[in-house]
């Protein structure tokens, strides 16, 4: 008897231990944010769940199959498509009074105007429904009227929203060109804000077909169309919001729609992201690839909504996750989740915000749940609201709480950097306009810094810079007067860098004749190309530096350079022997070298210049990095013509057999590598499995 009561006691605390969990404080989800790397990097909470409550629990009865919700004011609108009705609550979500109508059943969008006349998206009935305050319909309309409607075009309705001019916004299953526009009585107005072709690399594979494929070829191949939205929201100003649940890029999954349809959402920099990562300059949800049950993953938006002071919250129907935006899609935080704990969701549906709280309604679940910002949360919003109003002295110390709970808070740390910019701090603000990776602002405050550094030690710099120039005119006089390095290994085979410099027919020529020039000279160069590269990636000015010191892989690098050194080489040499050419695989070993002797001298100055440029300044680096680039292919053409006796037409095509032969064999040895592996894996698999056995 007394096992008997253990039991039930127990199984009594395991079932309300979601309770229990969430009355302590806990909260079954991690929040975070993602750094300008694109990875993401764990915050404190913003939003902890208030409370999570069911149709009894409001006093309404069960929920069955809740489909949207609507705010207007201090009530909540609650579509109950199971049950035919709208259950009507305040913000606390006790019931004021339900709507009963039997035209809801299937229901799927509602939508509460100033009057409170109720619209309603009935994707079941193919109709779009406008209700009376006490739920009586008024009267409907089917497939909108007009010629811009397609014919083909099933009428599956699923959200709905009133815009100015007594103009209808919606969206429909199926309708690629956009939202459908129409007036209040359901004549069509045409599409609005519809979205382009993602171009991928699949898009693009299918455009070179259909120009090489007959015309019933053509036919038989999937088109390219558009995505289609999700879901919509409109503003107090009347700006549409819609979102797409799927992206073929993975981009521009929310757009802000101007009165004309154009998308007017504004974006962060390109030039403050590492190199392919696209964080708040148009790709929403999560940058990191997700995988469920071996299948990567993407975030499906299925719901959006802007609330007054310009935050968006959109609603992740893949994994529960809801991620908050400013009105500059920057991204402040993630919240929720996927499971059974409260809090979480099973199949999360739509997104309403009140007085500083999220609810988000579970259809599966039958129940909203309420999220209400942490202090950390509440500072974050009130932070970003005074510095997009401009006023960043008043931000600053928000910034400043929230940099000391998450330093790794990029868009605290653009706040600060602002701050003290305005304050004329500019070497602080550097300091954080670095650390929150904005090289915009960076760039701001150094040309700033630039021009303090500059007025007050002009003499001084002058002065320095004569004596560099004094310098470098000694040290090359010296070493065209005494050739020290021709002393040190010999003045037969030495071949002077600024020999083939100048004279680049002539010394080839020696090259070929005379034996000039050591094939160890060359790999030097070429290892002083490669130290250029890295000392390029570790130490280039901030502005224009791509990589972080703990991603470069050095190995790589070597394998990279000195992979396509000696494949050009080979190539060439197996290339040459075909086309009769009559440098021996010395010479061209050496020219190849000498050849890129520019392009290691444009990395180091760029590298140099480049602490000292600013962004506006950065096309004279590009000038110089094309001069040199295009100097060493010049001289790699006349180095290849001269040692193999070549016309120039000849020249290139034996440059261009090279580029071809070294790609078939670079193709060939992925290929080989790509079967090892599978063969090392099919290997390893076998073992573990005859492990298991014995």
């Amino acid at each position: 008897m007394k096992h008997i009561k253990f039991i039930f006691i127990l199984l009594i605390l395991l079932a309300m231990a979601p309770v229990l969990s969430a009355s302590a404080g806990f909260v079954p989800y991690e929040s975070y944010n993602y750094n300008s790397w694109g990875e993401s990097v764990s915050m404190p909470l913003t939003y902890t769940i208030s409370k999570a409550v069911s149709g009894g629990q409001i006093g309404s009865g069960a929920l069955s199959t809740p489909t949207d919700m609507y705010r207007l004011g201090d009530e909540l609108y609650i579509l109950d498509a199971g049950n035919k009705r709208i259950v009507v609550t305040d913000l606390a979500l006790n019931l004021k009074r339900t709507l009963d109508n039997p035209e809801l059943l299937g229901a799927t969008g509602i939508y509460v105007q100033a009057d409170n006349t109720i619209l309603i998206a009935a994707r079941d009935s193919e109709r779009i429904l406008t209700l009376d305050p006490d739920g009586k319909l008024l009267h409907s309309f089917g497939k909108p009227v007009g010629e811009e409607i397609p014919a083909n075009l099933t009428f599956k309705p699923l959200k709905v929203i009133a815009g100015s001019n007594d103009s209808l916004f919606i969206v429909c299953e199926g309708s690629f060109q956009g939202l459908i526009e129409t007036d209040r009585q359901g004549n069509s107005r045409g599409f609005y804000g519809g979205n382009r072709v993602d171009v991928t690399a699949q898009v693009l594979a299918d455009m070179f077909w259909k120009r090489l494929f007959s015309r019933e070829q053509r036919e038989g191949m999937n088109n390219t169309v558009p995505i289609e939205y999700s879901s919509a929201d409109i503003d107090a100003k009347g700006f549409v919001y819609a979102v797409t649940a799927q992206s073929q890029n993975s981009m521009y999954e929310i757009k802000k729609l101007d009165p004309k349809g154009n998308n007017i959402l504004r974006v962060r920099s390109s030039y403050d992201m590492a190199p392919g990562v696209e964080l708040n300059i148009g790709n929403y949800g999560d940058i990191e690839t997700g995988y469920e049950r071996g299948q990567t993953t993407d975030t499906r938006f299925i719901d959006i909504k802007a609330d007054d002071s310009g935050f968006l919250y959109a609603l992740d129907g893949q994994r529960g996750r809801v991620f908050q935006y400013d009105n500059e899609s920057n991204l402040l935080c993630v919240f929720g989740g996927m499971g059974a704990q409260t809090g979480s969701f099973k199949n999360p549906v739509s997104i309403e915000y009140a007085n500083n709280c999220v609810y988000v309604l579970d259809s599966e679940l039958s129940e909203i749940t309420v999220f209400e910002p942490t202090p950390f949360g509440a500072s974050i919003m009130e932070a970003v609201t005074l510095y997009n109003k401009g006023r960043y002295a008043e931000s600053k110390q928000l910034w400043l709480t929230v940099n000391a709970h998450s330093p790794n808070f990029e868009l605290a740390n653009t706040g600060i950097g602002k701050s003290l910019y305005m304050e004329g701090d500019f070497t602080g603000a550097m300091k954080y306009y670095r650390l929150a990776n904005d090289r915009r602002g960076f760039d701001d405050a150094f040309s700033e810094y630039r021009k303090a550094i500059v007025r007050e030690n002009f003499v001084l710099l002058v002065v320095l810079l004569a004596i560099a120039i004094a310098v470098a005119v000694l040290m090359v006089r010296f070493v065209k007067r005494r050739h020290p390095i021709a002393r040190l290994i010999g003045s037969k085979t030495y071949l002077p860098v600024g020999y083939y410099l100048s004279k680049p027919f002539k010394a080839s020529d020696d090259v070929r004749m005379y034996d000039r020039g050591t094939v160890r000279s060359a790999v030097v160069i070429m290892s002083l190309l490669l130290i250029s590269r890295i000392v390029s990636m570790c130490m280039s000015g901030f502005l224009f530096s791509t990589h972080r010191i703990e991603d470069i892989k050095v190995l790589n690098e070597i394998v990279l350079v000195f992979a396509l050194y000696s494949g050009f080489l080979l190539c060439n040499w197996a290339v040459s022997t075909l086309m009769d050419g009559e440098g021996r695989w010395r010479d061209v070993a050496i020219v190849t070298g000498y050849s890129f002797f520019p392009m290691m001298a444009g990395n180091l100055i760029t590298t140099i210049l480049s602490t000292v440029l600013t962004l506006r300044e950065g096309t004279i680096l590009g000038l110089i990095s094309s001069v040199s680039v295009v100097f060493s292919v010049i001289l790699l053409f006349i180095g290849i013509m001269t040692v193999h006796r070549l016309t120039a037409a000849k020249a290139a095509a034996n440059i261009a057999l090279t580029l071809i032969g070294m790609l078939i064999i670079f193709f060939l040895l992925f290929l080989v590598y790509g079967l090892f592996s599978q063969l090392v894996t099919f290997m390893g698999n076998i073992f573990t499995e005859f492990l298991f056995r014995i």
